[in-house]
Order: structure tokens, then sequence, then C-alpha cells
């Protein structure tokens, strides 16, 4: 987010919290969710496009719908000769993340459809950049084991916060 939360409007704020109730509603709806005028909404929806608030508008898929059956969590030490660029462009990694200066450490989250599809990342992992990865520790989960997978209640948190409304 390009622009301070803190110097968000309560009117931009409210718009933020309504959209991530319901991304599919239109601005007048948002507007008289929030109330205001549709040109203020419309008006708030193309500034946090422009600034980068809002990146982008996607839908929330059934993973396991699509056929994502098993998610991987790995975390281990990585020597800085890693490419983390390459991890990144695989598919099916959801989130990577490092951590540390010295001995720097990695945590990613990957989805694959079977087993025979992580043990054929894990494969090619260990062979492509196993002499760069220390202590390579791999939790597996299915999906019916997640409990919650996305950002949106931070955000919804962060807002409700800001408004003085309850985070119950």
């Amino acid at each position: 987010m390009q622009q301070s939360f803190n110097s968000l409007s309560q009117n931009e704020k409210k718009f933020l919290k309504a959209l991530l109730e319901d991304g599919s509603r239109n601005d007048s709806e948002l507007a008289d969710e929030i109330g205001v005028s549709k040109s203020t909404a419309n008006r708030i929806r193309r500034d946090f496009e422009e600034t980068g608030v809002i990146e982008d508008y996607i839908p929330i898929i059934d993973l396991e719908g699509i056929g994502v059956n098993l998610y991987g969590v790995f975390k281990g030490e990585i020597n800085e000769n890693l490419d983390t660029e390459e991890l990144t462009s695989d598919s099916r990694v959801i989130f990577l993340g490092e951590s540390g200066d010295f001995r720097k450490k990695i945590i990613m989250f990957a989805g694959f459809s079977s087993y025979t599809d992580y043990k054929e990342f894990l494969d090619k992992l260990r062979e492509e950049k196993g002499e760069k990865l220390e202590q390579l520790d791999i939790d597996l989960i299915s999906p019916k084991d997640i409990q919650k997978e996305d950002f949106t209640h931070l955000i919804q948190h962060r807002l409700n916060e800001s408004l003085g409304e309850s985070n119950e």
C-alpha cells in the first residue's frame, strides 16, 4: 500500500471494509452502504486503483474444488546464493518470505494436486537448489485441515480498529 493507512479518511476505510465484505458490489451499492454519493465512491475506487491501494480484483476460488488437494509448508535456512525469483516463478508457490541477515531463513507455502505432484516439486527443488537449502523442514497439510487462508481478516481487523469498531 503506497498510501499510508493512517492517512485514509473514514469514508475510504469504510469503502475498503465494504469492498472486502463483498468485492462483487458496484460503486452504487458501496455508496449506499457507507453513506456517500456514487460519485464519491467512484472517486475513492479510482484513487485507490491509481495509488496502488487496490492492486487487482480477483475471485476467491475453492482450491480443493479445482484439484489443489495438498499444501506444503517449507521452512529452512538458505545460503545467500539462492535465487528466490526462480522459486516464485513456479505456479504452485503461494507465498515465499525470507528473513535474517547472516543465516537467512525461508518460509514457503505451495499447493499441489497430489502427493505425486508434491514429490516431483520436492525432487526438482532438491536437485536444483539442494546445496543452497539447509535444514529444510516440510509439513504437509490437507485442505480440510486449513482453518484460515487469506489476509482479508487481517485487513478487516486493521480497518475495524481504525474505525473504532469491534473486532469480534
